[in-house]
């Protein structure tokens, strides 16, 4: 039982390294793609150091959730990343879109799972629980799966089109401030 707990602790450190090396590759910012980067540093230092303190033989879910949060923080920076620029291509029809959208399935899922079993002793209410882990498990894979299926293509500056600022696109939204109150 110590060597599956053993290897299950290494498992998630190896998890976190990958997916922060394949957000690094998906952001734009540099500073952001250098957060992702040097992250993995105080992720193993913190997972190493509760390893040892709690003697590899009991599990705590604490490095699962802080990996599952800063995977939803990149996720939650990758879609505001993708909304913020306007491309020719349609961003439900690239794999990294639907591949993000899957881990944020799977890391949302993950991470309330872990949250809810931790405050309860009910085994009804775990029975529920590992029936709402399993519902997200399919559909994070079904998803993942599905996204083999879209075809990538490689954005430029020349596919990002870019609005000139000034044009006032938002004129007829009662709640923003008009340059000209007269128009």
């Amino acid at each position: 039982m110590a060597i599956y707990i053993s290897l299950v602790k290494c498992y998630l450190g190896v998890e976190y390294t990958c997916i922060a090396v394949y957000f690094a590759c998906l952001f734009r910012s540099k500073i952001i793609k250098y957060i992702s980067i040097f992250s993995i540093i105080p992720f193993w230092a913190f997972a190493l150091y509760d390893y040892f303190k709690a003697n590899s033989v009991g599990f705590n879910n604490m490095p699962a959730i802080i990996s599952f949060i800063l995977c939803l923080i990149f996720l939650i920076y990758y879609f505001f990343e993708k909304m913020s620029f306007v491309s020719k291509h349609a961003l439900y029809k690239t794999i990294s879109f639907w591949l993000c959208v899957g881990l944020f399935i799977y890391f949302s899922g993950n991470f309330f799972y872990l949250l809810f079993i931790m405050s309860t002793k009910d085994v009804q209410q775990i029975a529920s629980m590992k029936t709402v882990y399993t519902i997200v498990s399919i559909t994070k894979d079904i998803v993942l799966a599905l996204a083999w299926l879209a075809h990538e293509r490689n954005e430029t500056n020349e596919t990002i089109i870019k609005i000139p600022d000034g044009l006032n696109l938002d004129g007829d939204i009662p709640l923003t401030t008009r340059l000209n109150p007269n128009a």
